[in-house]
């Protein structure tokens, strides 16, 4: 067993692979044991973790899906005007009202109304190309 000191040093993924090869040893014993596995830090679905009905492999599937569907978001908002992506982020991802987007722009409701649909349809056919 190496000693926690000698990590003091070394790069932070060195020391995370190493106590995460100790953490995963350890709850191997522990299943073996027939024990409840401990389980620490903090997780995004803490939630779920109580809940033995969700399937461990179907929670990080549906966590990987999201992570994607974010990135494929973000690389279509790229492709917008600075001008369109403030506006869909303003009012599809915040969910402000037109009309209060148009006033903090300084323009009428129905441009970023249009502004809005070109930015949609821009993102359409962008991914239809991917």
């Amino acid at each position: 067993m190496i000693s926690e000191d000698a990590f003091d040093s070394c790069n932070w993924s060195v020391r995370l692979a190493a106590e995460g090869e100790k953490r995963l040893e350890y709850n191997q014993k522990q299943k073996w044991k027939r024990s409840t596995v401990s389980y620490s830090g903090v997780a995004e679905d803490w939630a779920l973790l109580g809940d033995v009905s969700q399937d461990p492999e179907v929670l990080l599937l549906e966590r990987e899906r999201r992570e994607e569907e974010k990135a494929l978001v973000n690389t279509l908002l790229q492709k917008l005007t600075e001008h369109q992506r403030f506006i869909v982020i303003e009012c599809i991802v915040r969910g402000r009202q037109h009309k209060d987007v148009a006033r903090q722009l300084g323009t009428s409701r129905q441009a970023v109304t249009d502004a809005l649909k070109k930015a949609i349809t821009r993102m359409k056919k962008e991914y239809s190309k991917l």
